[in-house]
C-alpha cells in the first residue's frame, strides 16, 4: 500500500491530518481510503471499492493489534 505516486491536493491532505487527529485514525489509512475512492469517482460500477477499502482497514487493524 503505497501512496507515494498519488497526488493529493494540499487542502485534502490538511483535512486528512485533522480527521486522523480528531478520530485517532492513522493518516496513512485515511490517505489510502481517499485514493481508492478517488479511483472510482467516475466509474459506473463501484462495488469493488468496498472490498479494497475493507482490505486496507483490516490490514491496518491487524498491524495495530500486533
Amino acid at each position: 500500500m503505497s501512496t507515494e505516486n498519488a497526488e493529493i491536493h494540499d487542502d485534502i491532505e490538511e483535512l486528512i491530518q485533522k480527521q486522523a487527529e480528531e478520530y485517532g485514525i492513522p493518516e496513512e489509512l485515511l490517505r489510502e481510503v481517499f485514493i481508492e475512492e478517488k479511483k472510482v469517482v467516475n466509474m459506473e460500477n463501484r462495488r469493488g471499492i468496498h472490498e479494497e477499502v475493507k482490505e486496507i482497514i483490516e490490514k491496518y487493524a491487524e498491524d495495530w493489534e500486533e
